[in-house]
């Protein structure tokens, strides 16, 4: 093997392992945005379930107190 090739295989390997380091930052980067969209999303439907008992529970009371 010449020292040209040597270089290049480094060369190559070394760019190998930048794009490998950026991948997994960017999957870290996907699984946050994730979990940042699931929380905000189950934030959104438990506000909707309060929202509906309060207005259950309001109907039901003016229901009572009208029947």
């Amino acid at each position: 093997m010449s020292v040209g090739s040597a270089v290049s295989s480094f060369t190559q390997a070394l760019a190998a392992i930048g794009i490998n380091v950026l991948n997994a930052i960017f999957a870290v980067f996907h699984a946050f945005l994730a979990l940042g969209q699931e929380t905000i999303s189950g934030v959104f439907k438990l506000a909707q379930a309060v929202m509906q008992l309060g207005s259950e529970l309001v109907q039901d009371t003016v229901g009572f107190v009208i029947g």
